[in-house]
């Protein structure tokens, strides 16, 4: 699972050209590989998951981890 997470977080941080990259693969797959319906879709459906992961929100703070590093803070136990 820390694999998982590593990979998702490296794939947040590229360059968004490099993004776009990807999602290029995905439209230009097609016709790179006109012949072969099954790897084309293949190919564009994994690109494309790949592109939205790494395109997604980045973690949020709960108002529960909020609320726990203000208490930690006053120092009152």
């Amino acid at each position: 699972m820390k694999l998982v997470n590593a990979l998702i977080t490296w794939l947040r941080g590229l360059h968004r050209g490099y993004k776009f990259a990807i999602l290029l693969i995905a439209a230009w797959a097609p016709f790179i590989f006109p012949l072969d319906p099954l790897f084309t879709g293949v190919l564009m459906a994994l690109t494309t998951a790949i592109f939205f992961v790494a395109t997604g929100r980045k973690t949020v703070a709960t108002a529960n981890d909020v609320r726990v590093a203000r208490e930690d803070a006053d120092g009152e136990r």
